[in-house]
C-alpha cells in the first residue's frame, strides 16, 4: 500500500562530513515496526510518498533501492548502517552526481560486482569526508588494481612454485593455510578462527608467517586491525556479509589515511600543496594515484604500477566528473 516517487539526485542538500552511525537495525523487505516507520519518514524527505505504516513492503524496498543508486550504495534494498548514515546526512549535490556517474559507468572493466560496489562505497565516504574528486579518483584507481574485498592471499603457485614467498610456505606448513584460507573470502570463514590465527602470528611478531587480506591485501599488524573492523561490522555474528565487509574496508582505509600516528598522514596535504594550482583535474588525479601507490599501497613493481594506476585515475576522474552541460545547474544549487 506504499507509493513512491523517485527524486532527482541533484536536489539533495549538503550537510558536510559526518561520522558513521552503527546503532541502527538492518532492515529489509518484510520487516515491520517503528524502525520501519522511521525509515519511511526519512525516505519521504527525499520526495517519496510512502505510507508511514511500519510495513517494509515492495514499494518501500523500491524507494530504498532508488536511494542507494542515487548515493553510490549497493543496490540491494537492504538498509544497513551506511544507508542509515547517508539518509540522515546526505552528500552534496555535486558529490551525488559524481557517485551516480560512477555507478552508471560501463567503460571500466570490473572483474566482478564486489569490486564495483567496493569502489562506490569508498568514493561515497571519501567525498562525504571532504576529499577532492581528483584525490578520490586516485585512491579508487589503486583499489581497482588490487584484490577483492575480503579476499585472502592465494598461496597457490602451481605454475611457478619457485616464486612463492617464504611467508606463504610457512603458513601452509604450520597452519594449513592453503586448505583453510588461500583464495577464499572472509565472508566464507569463521571470524573467530581468523582472529585465533592472527593472535598466534602476532604473538610471534609475524616471524612465523603472515598473509594478505582484503582489497588492498593488508598484512601483519594492519591485517590484524582490519579483522577488528570486520568484527565490529559483523556485530555479534561470527560471519560477515559482503556489504558489511565492504563498509569495514572502506572505513579502515579512511582511518589509516587520517591516522596521525601513521606515515600515510602526510600523503594528502603533500598532494594538495603540490597540485594547488589545479586540484580539480585529471592530472591531479594522476598524481594522487601515483603518490598513494608509492606511499600507501606499495605493491610489487611499484614504479610501473604507479604509472598504470595514474592512467586509470584519469579515466575514473573523467567518468565521475559531471558533464559541462549540468555543471551550471549544480554550481547554482550548491552556491559555487
Amino acid at each position: 500500500m506504499d507509493d513512491f516517487i523517485s527524486l532527482d539526485p541533484v536536489t539533495q542538500p549538503s550537510t558536510g562530513s559526518v561520522q558513521n552511525i552503527s546503532a541502527d537495525p538492518t532492515l529489509s523487505k518484510g520487516a515491520k515496526g517503528d524502525d520501519v516507520k522511521e525509515l519511511q519518514m526519512l525516505l519521504n524527505r527525499y520526495g517519496n510518498t510512502i505510507a508511514v505504516d511500519g510495513d517494509f513492503g515492495p514499494k518501500t524496498e523500491a524507494a530504498v533501492i532508488a536511494f542507494q543508486k542515487t548515493n553510490g550504495l549497493k543496490e540491494d534494498g537492504i538498509v544497513s548502517d551506511s544507508v542509515w548514515t547517508v539518509m540522515r546526512h546526505p552528500v552534496s549535490v555535486f558529490d551525488s552526481k559524481c557517485l551516480e556517474n560512477l555507478q552508471d559507468d560501463k567503460t571500466l572493466a570490473y572483474p566482478n560486482q564486489n569490486k564495483k560496489d567496493s569502489l562506490a562505497y569508498i568514493a561515497l565516504i571519501m567525498l562525504r569526508d571532504g576529499y577532492e574528486l581528483a584525490y578520490v579518483a586516485g585512491l579508487l584507481a589503486n583499489s581497482y588494481h588490487e584484490g577483492n574485498v575480503g579476499q585472502f592471499e592465494s598461496s597457490s603457485y602451481t605454475s611457478n612454485i619457485n616464486s612463492k614467498p617464504g611467508y606463504l610456505k610457512t603458513m601452509d606448513e604450520l597452519y594449513d593455510y592453503g586448505t583453510l584460507y588461500s583464495g577464499k573470502t572472509i565472508m566464507k570463514v569463521s571470524l573467530s578462527k581468523v582472529e585465533e590465527l592472527i593472535t598466534k602470528l602476532a604473538k610471534d611478531n609475524w616471524n612465523k608467517g603472515k598473509f594478505g587480506l582484503g582489497s588492498i591485501q593488508w598484512t601483519g599488524s594492519r591485517c590484524q586491525r582490519l579483522v577488528e573492523h570486520y568484527r565490529n561490522a559483523a556485530d555479534k555474528s561470527d560471519t560477515i556479509t559482503e556489504s558489511q565487509a565492504i563498509e569495514a574496508e572502506g572505513e579502515f582505509i579512511l582511518e589509516e589515511l587520517k591516522d596521525v600516528k601513521q606515515e600515510y598522514i602526510s600523503i594528502y596535504p603533500d598532494w594538495r600543496k603540490a597540485n594547488a594550482a589545479n586540484l580539480n583535474s585529471g592530472e591531479a588525479a594522476n598524481k594522487a594515484a601515483q603518490a598513494l601507490c608509492r606511499k600507501y599501497e606499495k605493491p610489487a613493481n611499484m614504479e610501473a604500477m604507479a604509472l598504470k594506476r595514474g592512467e586509470t585515475a584519469i579515466k575514473i576522474y573523467n567518468i565521475m566528473s559531471p558533464p559541462i552541460t549540468i555543471m551550471g545547474r549544480i554550481k547554482k544549487l550548491i552556491g559555487f
